[in-house]
């Protein structure tokens, strides 16, 4: 099925665009939601994107001034779909050096165990919380009534 790449309009009063660049060449095939040109005008730069799978193909040439809602080029569906179709291999053909490696599994160093000695051991403080005085909590007035 043929379907018409028109220009898009980007506002009321905007009339006319430029077909700045196109990022497909005549005869590519392009995927669905791919972007295929961008158009300029004064109030807005727009990138266009293809509304199917397809072939393209080109009418307008980059550089040309274009009316809003003019066909600019056309996607080929049914064209994407014979290309799009891969020889099938039979798994019985494949030799042993088509098959794909199983990974190696990464080889990780051991680190040297250390034990650190007595002199290198901190000392462990005593932990003080803040609002403590000598281990005793100091809870603030609405908190003591509640616990009263």
């Amino acid at each position: 099925m043929i379907i018409e790449i028109k220009v898009p309009s980007v506002g009321e009063s905007v009339t006319e665009a430029l077909l700045a660049q196109w990022f497909k060449n005549d005869g590519d095939t392009v995927k669905k939601d791919e972007p295929l040109f961008v158009i300029e005008t004064d109030k807005v730069t727009l990138e266009v994107v293809a509304e199917a799978d397809g072939v393209l193909s080109i009418q307008v040439a980059e550089g040309e001034t274009v009316a809003i809602g003019a066909v600019v080029g056309t996607l080929d569906s049914e064209g994407a779909a014979t290309e799009d179709t891969a020889p099938v291999v039979d798994s019985a053909e494949q030799t042993e050096t088509d098959k794909p490696e199983a990974p190696a599994e990464p080889i990780i160093p051991e680190a040297p165990e250390q034990t650190p000695t007595a002199s290198e051991t901190p000392e462990a403080a005593p932990v003080q919380r803040p609002g403590t005085t000598d281990g005793e909590l100091q809870l603030a007035p609405a908190v003591r009534r509640l616990v009263a």
